[in-house]
């Protein structure tokens, strides 16, 4: 192994970081991907030159198994003892500097382009706007609460239907933050459009259900139980959405059925997710189910 080449390999922090995970232990070239947002070719490209460099070795037992060597840094001070003079000296600081640095962390992105955000926000905001020049000709209290027979069980103040109104710009801001505070947040960049479809989806149901009890005062609802109809069959479309969607969400600390379990082992992560999107499937089955019992059949 040619020192040179050793520290041309670690000049990349994503192969310094590679290392530092497999000191921990044999990791899978799977595994390794799960802790980077960058493509499985690029992977393989960063793993083949530290393999080239001599700092990993692979072994093959039905799949590849990347070993740090000499528990990676073990080996690089008999690199930099290679070099001599000045340049030896040089390195030596170098390798020190890279060691302490912390391991460059990947921009997190919410795989949602700036456009779908910009018409959201511009939704919402018309929604607040339509709410607040709506209100004037409401009367005092509105309906705010339906009971499980289709009536009216609950009233407020006419105010409270422009505090629904503004929920959904709300959620919407949280919807664009978390992924930027979560650890595990350049997953979501890899929910093969989870996450795009999750925040249209709730925020249009969030400006719908905002005009609930305005509706309601203006009679332009079917008759009693519309509102029962309506939130089931949304929600029933909802769970249709997290069966489809749902095995396909990559580990993060926001989205997702998050067990300690779940969070710690890949693997777990995705039979849980699996077996959770069936269980959504039957969810809205039942959700139906019942909606046809209770005001259709």
């Amino acid at each position: 192994m040619m020192a040179g080449e050793g520290f041309k390999a670690l000049a990349d922090p994503t192969r310094r970081r590679i290392l530092e995970l497999l000191r921990a232990g044999d990791m899978t070239a799977g595994e390794l991907a799960e802790h980077f947002d960058i493509s499985k070719p690029s992977l393989s490209h960063h793993l083949a030159t530290l393999r080239n460099a001599g700092l990993v070795t692979d072994e093959r037992h039905g799949r590849t198994s990347c070993t740090a060597q000499y528990h990676s840094y073990a080996g690089l001070g008999r690199m930099v003892h290679g070099l001599r003079g000045r340049s030896g000296r040089q390195a030596m600081k170098g390798l020190i500097m890279q060691k302490q640095e912390k391991p460059e962390t990947t921009k997190a992105s919410t795989g949602i382009p700036a456009r779908v955000w910009v018409v959201l926000m511009l939704l919402c905001v018309l929604n607040v706007v339509a709410h607040l020049a709506a209100m004037p000709g409401l009367p005092e209290r509105i309906p705010m609460h339906w009971g499980a027979d289709g009536g009216v069980n609950g009233w407020g103040p006419r105010w409270m239907a422009s505090v629904l109104g503004a929920l959904p710009l709300t959620f919407l801001a949280l919807f664009y933050v978390v992924p930027r505070i979560d650890p595990k947040g350049a997953a979501y960049a890899k929910f093969g459009g989870f996450y795009q479809g999750f925040v249209i989806s709730f925020t249009v149901f969030m400006c719908a259900i905002s005009w609930l009890g305005e509706l309601t005062v203006w009679n332009l609802l079917p008759g009693k139980g519309a509102v029962n109809v309506i939130v089931s069959g949304a929600i029933g479309a909802f769970f249709i959405g997290m069966g489809n969607y749902l095995p396909r969400v990559r580990q993060n600390y926001t989205l997702g059925i998050k067990t300690p379990w779940a969070l710690d082992d890949p693997d777990n992560w995705r039979r849980t997710h699996r077996f959770g999107g069936a269980v959504s499937w039957w969810w809205a089955l039942a959700d139906y189910a019942g909606i046809f019992r209770r005001y259709i059949a």
